[in-house]
């Protein structure tokens, strides 16, 4: 597997890792998406206030609390939770679900805490993968033992145990 730090500004934008379905043979280690959903189904939410099908858990006073339009994606990834001093924790499975340009969604079957502070290795189309933090802002049980965690993206901490790991990854 080769891991990719972005090149491109932080955060990322949707379009970066909504690309054209494909399969994701060849990433090893990572889990395969869920139901072969498409990545390019129109957006979950958008920042105007106004979700697809005319609801969103998202609403405050009427209006969408998030800052950005979201994004259905259909990847395989990997979390690692960090402790207190950023080392990453062992891996936990998971698919990312949606993503916009200051977050991300994915389905796991761990419940994490809000506020804990995670490393996503995120599955690229072309078999490559790459690395975002991200903060855990919301988690909620789904069904048949999956959670869907919240992510708001964060720049990676400046850590010695984490720049180790990220030096230690394949790139």
């Amino acid at each position: 597997m080769v891991v990719e730090r972005s090149a491109r500004a932080f955060p990322p934008g949707p379009d970066d890792l909504v690309q054209e379905p494909t399969s994701v043979v060849g990433v090893e280690g990572l889990p395969t998406g869920r139901d072969g959903a498409s990545e390019e189904e129109p957006p979950v939410s958008s920042p105007k206030g106004q979700a697809n099908d005319g609801t969103s858990p998202n609403l405050v006073g009427g209006r969408e609390r998030r800052r950005h339009e979201r994004r259905r994606l259909d990847r395989p990834a990997a979390l690692h939770e960090l402790d207190e001093v950023g080392q990453p924790g062992p891996k936990m499975p998971c698919v990312a679900v949606d993503i916009s340009r200051s977050g991300i969604g994915v389905e796991t079957k761990r419940l994490l805490q809000p506020g804990k502070i995670v490393a996503v290795l995120l599955a690229l189309p072309d078999g490559r993968a790459k690395v975002y933090f991200g903060i855990v802002r919301g988690a909620r049980y789904i069904a048949h033992g999956n959670h869907h965690i919240g992510l708001e993206f964060i720049e990676a901490p400046k850590l010695e145990a984490t720049e180790k790991w990220l030096k230690a990854l394949p790139i």
